[in-house]
């Protein structure tokens, strides 16, 4: 996503019609970059990643996506002499999350490719290779609309609408999740402030409370229509090697600067609203 002048423009790998704030853009085709040239934007959203959805595996992609490709749109946005804040997009997984605890200063050891992918782009823009000026934001277990519908969340959801039932791990995962409208409501304030104040800057965005899935599924189910706890079959499948049980935000610094969160209610409501919604 782009944005210039309080106009923003939205990026599309396929045009396919005539629209004043829609560009084709593609991060891995060098081709549509120079639409970037031609707008030239104060602020690039970097939302794009690959490998949280777990039919992503291909590690080729994973890096190219995550790491190489916005590295080379970096650069190119450099050497053509343009230098608008990019505001990156990055991970909690990028931290040790055997730390559970997790802070801007915590330990950036990743353990999963995704994680790693993610860091080595946060590791350039840090660098002294980088002069972009630039914020990180790290967000925690996101939910929400549009959410891939392997996800836990739309998955629970679907197979209540679809009145199908699906195998689940125990449950007792605990996570620190994050409504996506939240994340965008704490970049657009960023968009408002002073371009120095926030240049260099990393957040951590979660709401520093780690819950079980199995406590938030809870949740869940009071706002389902019709809800049926045979179709949710808990502790039928193995928890996946190497997952942490337990890792939350536990920093304030984002609070401070005019982080808010949706009432867990509501947000559940919303999105339990939009997924019985899709055809």
């Amino acid at each position: 996503m782009l944005a210039h002048t309080s106009y923003v423009y939205l990026t599309s790998r396929t045009f396919l019609q005539a629209d004043s704030n829609v560009i084709q853009f593609d991060l891995q085709s060098k081709a549509t970059w120079e639409a970037i040239l031609d707008i030239r934007p104060d602020v690039i959203i970097n939302a794009s990643g690959y490998g949280v959805v777990k039919e992503q595996v291909d590690l080729s992609s994973m890096y190219e996506i995550n790491y190489q490709a916005p590295l080379a749109l970096a650069m190119y946005l450099q050497k053509s002499n343009q230098y608008p804040l990019w505001i990156q997009i990055g991970s909690a997984f990028e931290y040790d999350l055997d730390a559970e605890c997790l802070t801007e200063d915590s330990d950036t050891v990743p353990t999963t490719h995704y994680g790693i992918s993610k860091l080595l782009f946060s590791n350039f823009l840090k660098s002294s290779k980088n002069k972009l000026p630039y914020v990180l934001l790290r967000p925690f277990a996101m939910y929400g609309p549009y959410e891939n519908q392997s996800k836990i969340i739309p998955y629970l959801i679907n197979a209540q609408k679809n009145k199908q039932k699906v195998s689940l791990s125990s449950g007792l995962q605990k996570r620190d999740y994050l409504y996506v409208k939240d994340l965008a409501a704490f970049v657009k304030m960023l968009l408002k402030g002073d371009d120095n104040e926030f240049n260099g800057q990393v957040y951590n965005l979660g709401s520093g409370k780690a819950v079980a899935i199995k406590d938030l599924a809870q949740v869940l189910s009071s706002k389902i229509p019709g809800f049926d706890a045979e179709y949710w079959a808990w502790g039928h499948l193995s928890q996946r090697s190497h997952e942490s049980e337990t890792f939350f935000n536990g920093s304030t610094k984002a609070l401070s600067e005019g982080l808010t969160f949706t009432s867990q209610s509501e947000a559940i409501q919303e999105t339990v609203d939009y997924y019985f919604n899709l055809i």
